[in-house]
């Protein structure tokens, strides 16, 4: 339950580490005037972001639903108790 706790606060904050790298302070440090395979430093650096945030989400999602199966599994329950009398 605690790892699925831990998960749970990652995915919480996936979206809002996504938000802060797309910030415009963060966004114009790669606001230079080269390129990367042909595109801008900027537009590289967006899609990277996205592509990031993109794989993120699947594996944590991956990660979340293999742990709701093995929650979800029925538990074993124990004997009912003796009825209290001796033999």
């Amino acid at each position: 339950m605690r790892r699925r706790r831990k998960l749970e606060f990652l995915a919480f904050l996936l979206p809002v580490g996504g938000a802060i790298l797309i910030l415009p302070p963060l966004v114009l440090i790669a606001n230079a005037n080269t390129s990367i395979f042909g595109f801008p430093a900027i537009v590289a650096y967006l899609f990277a972001v996205w592509l990031a945030l993109i794989i993120a989400t699947y594996l944590l999602q991956h990660k979340l639903g293999s742990l709701q199966d093995i929650d979800t599994e029925p538990e074993t329950q124990p004997a009912p108790p003796d009825s209290g009398t001796l033999k």
